[in-house]
C-alpha cells in the first residue's frame, strides 16, 4: 500500500462522495466529463488541482496532458494512480448516463475494485457513502 495513493483515494473518495454526482456536460447523445464543470463540480483529477488549477483544461482521455501530470505531481498526487480515478469517475458517468444516483453506486463499485487492485483501505470511502449506497 502506498501512503500517497491512499491519501489520494481517501481525498477523491470524500470530495466525489459529497458532491454525489459526477463532474460532466450530459446531453440525450453523449456524456462529456469534465475537470472543473460550470456549476462547479469536479471530477477525481479536478479535485486533486489546488485552487483554480486547471480550470482551463478540456477533458482529454484520462489525464494524459503532461500540464494535468506536472499539476498532479506538484500537489503531492502520483498522476497514474489518479488517471486510474479518473477512469473510475468517467465510465461510471458513461455506464449511468450521469443520473447521480446509477453514477454514485457505479462509482463506489469501481472505486472498491481499484482499491482492492491496489491495496488500499476502503474505510472513508465507506464511511462517506454510508447511507447513499447500497
Amino acid at each position: 500500500m502506498s501512503a500517497e495513493n491512499q491519501a489520494t483515494f481517501d481525498h477523491v473518495s470524500l470530495s466525489l462522495a459529497k458532491q454525489g454526482r459526477p463532474s460532466a456536460d450530459v446531453t440525450p447523445e453523449e456524456v462529456r466529463c469534465l475537470y472543473r464543470a460550470p456549476n462547479g463540480d469536479r471530477c477525481a483529477a479536478g479535485h486533486c488541482f489546488e485552487g483554480t488549477a486547471g480550470i482551463d483544461f478540456q477533458e482529454d482521455s484520462f489525464c494524459t496532458n503532461e500540464r494535468i501530470a506536472v499539476l498532479l505531481a506538484a500537489a503531492g498526487h502520483n498522476p497514474l494512480f489518479v488517471r486510474e480515478m479518473q477512469r473510475v469517475h468517467d465510465n461510471a458517468a458513461r455506464m449511468s448516463g450521469g443520473e447521480p444516483v446509477r453514477w454514485l453506486q457505479e462509482w463506489a463499485k469501481g472505486m472498491r475494485r481499484l482499491a482492492t487492485r491496489e491495496n488500499l483501505s476502503t474505510a472513508v470511502l465507506d464511511a462517506a457513502l454510508a447511507g447513499k449506497v447500497d
